[in-house]
């Protein structure tokens, strides 16, 4: 099997110059599409956070098709998942996470 190929996309922090006019190479969101054969919906991958800091990482969200042909219009984005933008250090006591 080949290595995987990537590419490096510099996500910006939201409340960065706000009244910037971005360019697309300043982009706040990314969206990843499969080009494959495989049906897969895009996701959207931008950064949530608020000023107390419980919400403080990448948020990943997408839509949702009906059986009906909609358009994007008709399915507003829903976050499926949300990853910390950082971890906590391990405590001596705990075990580290054995990824298969």
């Amino acid at each position: 099997m080949s290595a995987a190929m990537q590419k490096l996309v510099d996500l910006w922090y939201p409340n960065v110059d706000l009244e910037k006019q971005r360019t697309e190479d300043e982009p706040t969101e990314i969206v990843v599409g499969l080009m494959h054969v495989r049906a897969a919906s895009d996701i959207t991958i931008d950064f949530d956070f608020d000023f107390d800091f419980d919400r403080n990482g990448y948020r990943i969200r997408m839509r949702r098709y009906g059986t009906e042909p909609a358009s994007e219009d008709d399915c507003p984005l829903e976050e499926v998942a949300f990853i910390p933008a950082y971890l906590e250090p391990l405590s001596p006591s705990e075990p580290e996470s054995k990824t298969p």
